[in-house]
């Protein structure tokens, strides 16, 4: 397994996370980031996991407060818990969480490349325009999005 540049991954999770904060921000995709409730979130996860047939069990969707990162709590993945912050219990965190929790940990071009998936599948977002953002937002993708 490759190693991975501990340098690269920060500036890549920096580079996706500020995309996100712009990009959902949009009128037009702003009901991403709308708070939804625990049963749409499962349902939407539910979902998602059987029509991906992704061989592992899903992670369990909760509610918590987060895990602090850079002086505020967002949501994470650990691979068996997806747990969403109070201000991220939304699609799109949960379509973020669930691109980690099917096997891809770190942002790099696998990850962008389920979310990428994941976004246009299920948040019905435009992919031109998606992709579009990313690259003027200096997100790292893989070579068949450049």
């Amino acid at each position: 397994m490759p190693r991975t540049n501990p340098h690269k991954q920060a500036v890549n999770t920096r580079m996706l996370y500020r995309f996100e904060d712009i990009f959902f921000e949009k009128k037009h995709y702003k009901y991403l980031s709308k708070k939804a409730s625990l049963k749409k979130l499962k349902t939407l996860a539910e979902h998602v996991w059987a029509t991906e047939q992704i061989h592992k069990e899903m992670p369990t969707i909760q509610f918590g407060k987060g895990v602090l990162f850079a002086g505020q709590y967002v949501s994470f993945c650990n691979g068996q818990v997806i747990e969403l912050a109070p201000h991220q219990r939304d699609m799109v965190t949960l379509l973020h969480e669930l691109a980690h929790a099917a096997g891809n940990y770190l942002h790099n071009h696998k990850f962008v490349d389920t979310y990428v998936k994941f976004l246009v599948k299920y948040g019905e977002v435009d992919k031109k325009e998606l992709l579009e953002t990313m690259k003027a937002h200096n997100v790292d993708l893989p070579k068949k999005y450049k």
